[in-house]
């Protein structure tokens, strides 16, 4: 079988694990919607949790990690950025992102995925060039009885590819790859990005 994306060194600009949750905001009649210093607070203290674990389980020392109250932690190996705001689909909820992509030139490290593993359940694959989605969604459907669920948008902005058999499903759009995975499946971010570089989505 052909693997259907780029993956090679040479079409990868970058790989992030990431995650994107919403949390129910707490308001009431007399404050409304929580203010940017409520945002702010949380933000400080889930760059507090990410402190200790860079601390406690992954052994940096002080000198080694960087923190930018606004919500980014660096280290000499990753980076680990975090932002919440009201969720712009649902008024009553927060929407949290947040990303670990490791420095240049470093090696993913196990132990930092499962260090952060509670709060990542994405992979996103960053390319070089511009992904040509239409040739893609072609390409599988010039195929017959392949194993392969394909739905995508009438201008071929972007496709969404489930293969039988992998427990994760891909998003192509734009220069970017997203690998999440099934509904009611877990799966770590390692293996969900093991899955795309050992060839599990093809066609």
């Amino acid at each position: 079988m052909d693997v259907l994306f780029p993956v090679t060194e040479r079409a990868v600009a970058s790989v992030v694990y990431a995650s994107e949750r919403r949390t129910p905001l707490v308001t009431s009649r007399r404050s409304g919607p929580p203010s940017a210093e409520v945002f702010q607070a949380a933000i400080e203290t889930d760059l507090e949790n990410a402190h200790r674990a860079a601390r406690d389980v992954l052994n940096f020392k002080r000198k080694d990690i960087v923190i930018d109250l606004h919500g980014v932690l660096k280290t000499p190996s990753f980076e680990y950025r975090v932002s919440v705001d009201i969720d712009p689909e649902d008024a009553s909820s927060a929407l949290w992102h947040r990303e670990i992509a490791f420095v240049a030139g470093s090696e993913v490290a196990e132990d930092v995925l499962v260090a952060f593993k509670d709060l990542l359940d994405t992979v996103l694959v960053r390319f070089t060039e511009p992904l040509d989605v239409a040739a893609i969604v072609d390409r599988l459907e010039s195929r017959e009885g392949e194993p392969v669920s394909l739905d995508y948008d009438m201008r071929c902005r972007w496709c969404e590819v489930a293969v039988a058999g992998v427990p994760a499903t891909v998003r192509l759009e734009g220069r970017e790859m997203r690998v999440v995975p099934n509904a009611g499946t877990a799966v770590p971010v390692t293996e969900l990005w093991n899955l795309v570089r050992k060839g599990a989505f093809s066609a």
